[in-house]
């Protein structure tokens, strides 16, 4: 039940809200952007979930999370980055780390 109030709830609002403005607005959306933040939102809220289940701890468990995550985002974005610009290598691997480079490095 918390995970469903605390993660799934938002998700559900977000996505019938984004949805809804896509419609009115008229703007086009990829829905492969939609998409690209759904894993990004389901993977950091997954790990924040993981730790605070762990530690039981809310000061522990929000500053090691924001540390967690926060380095896969930075370092997986410089990852990324780096091979772009080497040749793509082992991209398939650190694309996992931070998808949202490729993106706008494809735009």
């Amino acid at each position: 039940m918390m995970y469903f109030s605390d993660v799934i709830t938002p998700y559900i609002i977000w996505l019938s809200t984004t949805e809804a403005y896509i419609l009115m607005s008229g703007i086009p959306v990829p829905q492969f952007l939609i998409l690209i933040y759904t894993i990004g939102y389901f993977f950091t809220e997954n790990i924040i979930l993981s730790i605070a289940l762990t530690f039981k701890s809310a000061g522990i468990a929000t500053l090691f999370s924001s540390f967690i995550i926060g380095l896969l985002f930075i370092f997986g974005g410089m990852l990324n980055y780096y091979e772009i610009i080497q040749g793509y290598h082992v991209l398939a691997i650190t694309s996992s780390l931070n998808p949202y480079v490729l993106f706008y490095t494809r735009l």
